[in-house]
C-alpha cells in the first residue's frame, strides 16, 4: 500500500494558525476522506469546516484547477500526491 502527501490550503479569510496543513493519506482512501484527515490535525479548522465526515456547504475545494465537490471527483481514490485549496464561497447581496 502507497501512501501520498495531501496538503490543504486554506483561503486567508479561513480561522486558523496554520493556513497549510499537510498530511500522509494511504492509496487506498477517497479524497474526501483524506482531505478531513489533514483538516482533523488543526481541532478548530475541523469545527468550522466539517460536519458529519463532510465538508460544510459554502466552500469550494479545488485541486488541478478543478472543484472536487461539483465534478465529483471528491469521492476518487487518492492516486498520488495531492494539493487542495478550501476557499469559502461568498454571495453579495
Amino acid at each position: 500500500m502507497n501512501e501520498f502527501q495531501l496538503t490543504v490550503l486554506l483561503h486567508p479569510s479561513i480561522e486558523s494558525k496554520d493556513h497549510i496543513l499537510t498530511g500522509k493519506i494511504n492509496s487506498e482512501t477517497r479524497i474526501l476522506d483524506g482531505i478531513i484527515s489533514v483538516l482533523k490535525i488543526d481541532e478548530n479548522v475541523a469545527h468550522l469546516l466539517v460536519i458529519d465526515n463532510e465538508i460544510k456547504p459554502g466552500y469550494l475545494l479545488i485541486s488541478d484547477k478543478r472543484e472536487l465537490k461539483t465534478t465529483g471527483i471528491i469521492n476518487e481514490i487518492i492516486t498520488s500526491d495531492m494539493d487542495v485549496r478550501i476557499i469559502p464561497i461568498s454571495h453579495g447581496g
